[in-house]
């Protein structure tokens, strides 16, 4: 039997090629049990970002976040973004992702419609400014409104705590959010304060 030229060199690139993804196949690859749990870890570091902290995460911060590189650098970032916020740093308490978390639970409570609450304008609003000061609801040829009074908005001022009360500084400001749809979700129609 007579073999060509180019019918060994074929031949001889396959054995190679086969060699060489076998060679590779022996090489440590993660196990899906691995793989599921750096998902999982993963999944847990977005939905912080995409939920818990979505509105009150800084541009700064998200990008800093998005370049950690592993779980231990991701939990430091955490713990760091907290402390940075304690009003009453070196007690056992931060109240201010306590009270973060109480609201984000109160609009998903309450707030809810397509989505849930903490992502509507109002649980936006609610989350980054805490409770108006009154709230005024009317119906206007059927559509649905509600008007937020804060009688002295800030946002700086927004989580400072005086004996369970939070004390505003700044401008009285009435926010406006209509129910177009008839669905429960009221959009904002007031710009958002500076």
């Amino acid at each position: 039997m007579r073999i060509g030229l180019n019918s060994t060199l074929s031949l001889f690139a396959v054995i190679v090629v086969s060699g060489a993804a076998f060679a590779q196949s022996d090489r440590k690859q993660p196990s899906t049990s691995t793989i599921s749990l750096h998902q999982a870890s993963l999944a847990r570091y977005q939905r912080w970002v995409d939920e818990d902290v979505r509105w009150i995460i800084s541009d700064e911060e998200h990008q800093a976040f998005l370049k950690l590189t592993n779980e231990e650098e991701r939990d430091q970032f955490v713990v760091q973004f907290w402390l940075r916020r304690d009003p009453t740093p070196g007690t056992e308490e931060n109240e201010y992702k306590e009270e973060h978390y109480r609201r984000i639970a109160y609009s998903n409570e309450h707030f809810a419609a397509q989505t849930m609450g903490a992502m509507t304008d109002r649980g936006r609003i609610y989350i980054v400014y805490g409770p108006p000061d009154a709230i005024q609801q009317h119906t206007i040829d059927g559509v649905p409104e509600e008007i937020w009074h804060y009688s002295a908005f800030s946002r700086s001022a927004q989580f400072v705590l005086d004996e369970g009360k939070l004390p505003r500084t700044g401008n009285k400001v009435d926010l406006e959010f209509l129910d177009n749809c008839r669905c429960n979700e009221f959009r904002l129609q007031t710009p958002e304060p500076k």
